[in-house]
């Protein structure tokens, strides 16, 4: 692990959450990579992103709570909760997000999915999957280790995925699933380690700038990200 570098930012990213973040043999590319190498460019710094899969993120949150963290920042489409909030430092909110169930468009969408005897399928390690089992308690829970197999999952057990409705786009274009149920909106912000308490007041400012200025605006445009996804002022 480097060292902290007053010249670089260390950005960790999943790279397989669209349309946040995804990888190719080009390297990272999303709404979130854009926004990290904008912030890095308006702070003077060069930028390094690492991976990390979903199924680390628990540890790397509690990396975010060490004196000497290894990373500045986690740009990945961090949805902001309680937990996450005491372990390390959340920005201002730079969209919005909400979590809903696809299912396959062959069957009907049930009245009531904790009704019915089904399996759903949901990313291993996030918010998601901590929200699936709160919402869902008499459903079975599948989960994927590899964010980016999500949609296939109905061809391999479940019945139906749990998503967010930013990642859902990307799905339903592919055409074999439908939106059966939306749930809770959430908050989407970058996450730094409790240490980094200055980088945090200059991402917030930077953040804000974007949003008043209109480049927030034209940054999640280029990713198919509306208007409504953006917070509200």
């Amino acid at each position: 692990m480097t060292q902290a570098s007053p010249n670089m930012l260390r950005v960790a990213t999943s790279g397989d959450y669209p349309p946040f973040t995804t990888t190719s043999t080009s390297g990272y590319h999303g709404f979130d990579i854009d926004l990290a190498q904008l912030i890095a460019a308006k702070l003077g710094k060069g930028i390094e992103f690492r991976g990390f899969s979903w199924t680390e993120f628990q540890a790397l949150q509690q990396v975010c709570s060490l004196p000497d963290p290894p990373i500045d920042m986690i740009a990945s489409g961090i949805t902001i909760t309680a937990q996450r909030s005491k372990d390390g430092l959340f920005s201002t909110p730079y969209l919005r997000n909400r979590a809903v169930v696809l299912g396959p468009k062959s069957q009907l969408v049930p009245a009531d999915l904790n009704a019915v005897n089904l399996t759903l399928g949901v990313n291993e390690g996030g918010f998601l999957e901590s929200l699936a089992r709160r919402n869902f308690p008499n459903l079975k829970i599948l989960t994927t280790q590899n964010n980016s197999q999500l949609s296939s999952m109905t061809a391999h057990g479940a019945d139906c995925i749990m998503t967010d409705s930013l990642e859902a786009n990307s799905i339903l274009r592919r055409g074999h699933l439908h939106l059966w149920a939306e749930l809770e909106w959430h908050d989407i912000a970058i996450y730094m380690p409790k240490v980094r308490m200055q980088l945090c007041a200059e991402v917030d400012a930077i953040l804000q700038s974007m949003l008043r200025d209109g480049a927030l605006t034209a940054c999640a445009k280029r990713h198919g990200i509306d208007e409504r996804h953006l917070p509200q002022q």
